[in-house]
């Protein structure tokens, strides 16, 4: 009896007042190391701010880019804001979507229980480590996960915006065989084209965005037009 009263307690009104306290704090905490260390996000701010100036993006310095070239199109939405609100906002969105997907976990693999509030709390418990890793690194591992979360979940009901989200995904860095054989499984011919057709144009857009402004694949900078 006392196992079952125990999990009961993780979906009381106190427990969930308890893990929004820890959230916070534990948010407060990341967001203070986030700002004060330096990481992966100064990576890909050198990244955009060379390809915006027309500069090569895979050098050999001490902040070496070694991502797939679309990331450093990553920051494209908050470049214009600057360094320090894009950083803040880069974090704010990290936090979305790892609430989200968490979010969605839970209610896609666990039914509305007290076990399911108990077998959630404990397997982040036993992640806590790898979110704080990605956090103090600063990498796209978060906004990664949560991009096949949701493309998972929404496979079912509309197969092609999945699809879709799982491609910018791969675009990014993550591996697209296992994403592309869902769709191959279950027969959803248009989620594969997609699939397939999204991650490639994704991967090329920023050597076609090159050409556009300056009529050459091979170079490896090149003119920004413009003062």
């Amino acid at each position: 009896m006392a196992i079952p009263q125990f999990l009961r307690w993780f979906a009381s009104p106190t427990a969930r007042w308890l893990w929004v306290g820890l959230g916070v704090l534990v948010t407060g905490v990341l967001f203070y190391r986030y700002l004060v260390h330096d990481g992966d996000f100064d990576v890909y701010w050198a990244a955009t701010f060379r390809f915006m100036h027309g500069l090569k993006i895979h050098i050999y310095e001490q902040n070496v880019f070694t991502y797939p070239t679309f990331a450093s199109l990553m920051l494209l939405p908050v470049y214009p804001l600057g360094y320090t609100v894009g950083k803040i906002l880069f974090f704010a969105v990290n936090m979305i979507f790892l609430v989200g997907a968490v979010y969605v976990c839970q209610r896609q693999v666990l039914n509305s229980s007290a076990v399911r509030a108990a077998t959630l709390m404990i397997a982040l418990l036993f992640s806590f480590r790898s979110i704080l890793a990605v956090f103090n690194n600063q990498q796209t591992d978060i906004l990664i996960f949560g991009l096949v979360i949701f493309g998972l979940a929404a496979f079912a009901r509309v197969p092609v915006l999945a699809s879709s989200l799982m491609a910018l995904a791969a675009a990014l860095k993550a591996n697209p065989l296992f994403m592309v054989l869902l769709p191959f499984y279950k027969k959803r011919w248009a989620a594969v084209g997609v699939f397939l057709g999204l991650t490639a144009v994704l991967v090329i857009s920023p050597d076609l965005t090159k050409f556009a402004v300056s009529d050459t694949w091979r170079d490896s900078s090149f003119t920004v037009p413009g003062p």
